[in-house]
């Protein structure tokens, strides 16, 4: 999968080859619901976003 070839240089570098999918690297698991972590309108707040000015919702979401 990961090899170390010497490049036209001599550095060893790490060269890639996929041969099957199986040997493919292991990917990240997808997030289901990728959350907010400051917590912004779309953390059940909705509501308030409506009488906020725009110097309230900057520091809202910043705070």
């Amino acid at each position: 999968m990961y090899k170390t070839e010497a490049g036209r240089d001599g550095v060893p570098r790490l060269t890639m080859e996929f041969r099957r999918r199986s040997e493919a690297p292991p990917r990240a698991p997808r997030a289901r619901r990728p959350r907010l972590a400051c917590g912004g309108f779309n953390s059940g707040q909705r509501a308030q976003a409506k009488w906020m000015d725009h110097e309230s919702i900057t520091r809202f979401l910043f705070r």
